[in-house]
């Protein structure tokens, strides 16, 4: 059933279940599914990794999901893949001491 469904729908399906979340749909679709174009903006590592490499500053709020699907338009249609890197990339990130 979920197979044949578009990213959005199968979100839209996942999320009416009590428990289940955007990022929880953003994982399965990644990882059970395997779709290709897939930007989990409510992954911690992924936000912080883009801010890095895309030198913008990161907040509690910042950068919203809207900024990060614009910082990742080039990345289309193999945002899954980018966000390897970033969760790659988040691993080699230091906190500066002050």
């Amino acid at each position: 059933m979920l197979l044949g469904m578009s990213d959005e729908n199968v979100s839209r399906t996942l999320v009416s279940i009590r428990g289940i979340g955007q990022w929880t749909c953003d994982m399965f679709l990644m990882f059970h599914l395997k779709r290709p174009n897939i930007l989990p903006t409510g992954d911690l590592a992924v936000r912080k990794a883009m801010c890095h490499h895309f030198k913008v500053p990161f907040g509690k709020k910042t950068p919203t999901h809207e900024q990060m699907v614009e910082m990742a338009q080039a990345w289309e249609p193999y945002r899954s893949v980018a966000t390897w890197y970033m969760w790659r990339l988040a691993g080699t990130i230091t906190q500066k001491t002050t």
